[in-house]
């Protein structure tokens, strides 16, 4: 008889049963691996739709959305070559300012075949000075060198009130020569549209060339102004002063924010500086400051910085992730690129890309910039402040709950967690200092709110021989109402002086300094910035006649 040794039996199905058991979890693990970190180059790792991507159309050849042109043609909607300032401008600049790397392209976008590398094209103030100051140039009897940082200075001082080609020869030879460039620049600001191609392989990275040389050819006609208030050609300096105002205002059309739209308030800013110097000009005819006055009245708004956010910066933001998406790997490294920091390439290297949930990551981008443009949209600035401040709250306390998942690492954390700890580093890297920007955008409507004010003071003046005590005397026959300072939803600030006047708001800082206007103080000098009009002792200065 064969004795069965029933215990060894039951072990070995318990064995045989445990390593079925351990094969099983070992091939679902391998799957897992393979799918989750291997995953295929070609496939797409997000949804494509208005809850992730936004926008559905256009897609690149690899399933993702194409941001960059879905921007240009959003921008250039309407725009032709016939009413696109930008076309003029580059006229007047010449292509150099765009990089040889993307100029083909760029030009192609815009309609127009590349300018020639060679003309009679704008001369920055820099590059003036360095031409006037090479041996050559010299030798040929083209006048002393001229030293850049003296152009620099110089130009500062005279912008700051009316001059005489004889107070600042250099200058008025910079002028002379950019005659031609900034007559075609000043026909350009009457034109509509303002349309610039974003060129590049990303939005965030794009260049942005028209941005940096308007600053300068701002500056130009502004100096121009001065000089011929100095000269007594009241009309032409008002043609470039309002030609200043109109460029900015077109450049605010950019769908992009930080760049293009920093570059339209600091011109606008430069456009109410001209603006309080001619406002020197207290002998002016009623009529003439009350047309001056309409002219301002007159302007096209900027731009919604709500629908630049909705766009130009969502767009911006969601490409940005999908960059990352469509990387793989181990680390974000190669396809973040330029965008991201060492601090959050070391956070986000733990991590395989293909663990990440990136519509979890690309709902979130799409939450907050809701939040943004909700923001901008609210009526006053007390109400933009506290929704702004609110965001940046709420994303605060965001961040901390999910700072658990970094201390952890992902092995022991969710995949739901490593997508939201992603999706909270990119938000606080991608969505924009909404703040600030607001900031600089009410800064810049008070300003040119202070400019439509100087200007019915002047026309009082004109009428009376003094400024009045208070300025509830314009009304009804100077101005229609008075404006609060849209800061506190209080009162401006007027003195009246024996000799001028002194208008001012608090400026977003709510902060009342007396008046004092940073602008006249060197950098750093205080933390103290009111937005200030002030109108000295009248100066003699040519009659309109």
């Amino acid at each position: 008889m064969v004795r069965v040794n029933h215990a060894s039996s039951h072990r070995g199905r318990r064995r045989l049963l445990m390593f079925a058991c351990g094969a099983s979890v070992l091939l679902l693990g391998l799957w897992l691996v393979k799918s989750v970190f291997f995953t295929p180059a070609g496939r797409v790792r997000i949804t494509v739709s208005r809850e992730t991507t936004r926008i559905t159309r256009p897609l690149c050849a690899d399933g993702y959305v194409n941001y960059r042109k879905a921007l240009n043609q959003t921008a250039s909607d309407g725009v032709t070559p016939g009413n696109n300032a930008v076309v003029l401008i580059w006229q007047a600049l010449g292509p150099a300012p765009v990089d040889s790397t993307w100029r083909a392209e760029y030009f192609s976008l815009l309609g127009i075949p590349v300018p020639p590398t060679k003309g009679e094209y704008f001369v920055a103030l820099d590059r003036f000075a360095q031409n006037n100051s090479s041996s050559d140039a010299n030798a040929r009897g083209a006048g002393p060198p001229v030293d850049a940082e003296h152009m620099w200075r110089v130009a500062e001082q005279a912008v700051c009130h009316p001059w005489r080609e004889a107070s600042f020869p250099e200058l008025a030879k910079w002028l002379a020569i950019n005659e031609k460039p900034l007559a075609l620049i000043v026909q350009a600001s009457a034109r509509p549209r303002w349309y610039t191609p974003v060129v590049g392989n990303q939005i965030l990275l794009a260049p942005f060339p028209l941005s940096f040389s308007m600053r300068d050819v701002v500056q130009a006609l502004c100096v121009r102004a001065s000089l011929r208030l100095g000269e007594g050609e009241l009309e032409d300096a008002w043609s470039d002063i309002m030609a200043c105002h109109r460029l900015a205002r077109l450049q605010s059309q950019s769908p992009a924010l930080a760049v293009p739209r920093l570059a339209a308030v600091a011109d606008e800013g430069m456009a109410c500086r001209a603006d309080l110097v001619l406002l020197q000009y207290t002998h002016l005819s009623r009529a003439r400051t009350t047309r001056m006055r309409a002219d301002v009245r007159s302007l096209a708004p900027m731009t919604s910085l709500a629908d630049i956010l909705d766009t130009g910066e969502r767009f911006c933001g969601l490409e940005s992730a999908c960059i990352i998406a469509r990387g793989g790997g181990q680390s974000t490294s190669d396809a973040f690129g330029e965008l991201t920091t060492n601090s959050i390439k070391r956070r986000i290297g733990k991590w395989s890309i293909s663990v990440i949930n990136w519509d979890t990551v690309l709902k979130a981008l799409n939450l907050w910039y809701d939040r943004c443009v909700a923001a901008a949209h609210k009526p006053t600035h007390a109400e933009r402040a506290a929704a702004y401040a609110k965001c940046k709250e709420d994303l605060k306390h965001a961040k901390a709950k999910q700072r658990l998942t970094s201390w952890i690492g992902w092995p022991l954390s969710t995949r739901s967690a490593t997508s939201n700890h992603m999706a909270y580093i990119l938000v606080d890297l991608l969505v924009p200092a909404e703040s600030d920007m607001g900031d600089a955008d009410d800064r810049a409507s008070m300003n040119i709110t202070l400019v439509e004010l100087g200007f019915s003071l002047a026309a009082y003046h004109a009428d009376h021989g003094t400024f009045p005590t208070a300025l509830s005397a314009l009304t009804p026959d100077y101005a229609a109402t008075i404006p609060d300072d849209m800061f506190t939803r209080k009162p401006l600030h007027y003195l009246s002086k024996k000799d001028g006047y002194l208008l001012y708001s608090v400026g977003p800082d709510l902060r009342d300094d007396g008046g004092y206007d940073l602008s006249l103080h060197r950098a750093g000098e205080s933390d103290r910035e009111d937005i200030v009009l002030q109108v000295p002792a009248p100066a003699p200065v040519p009659t309109e006649e």
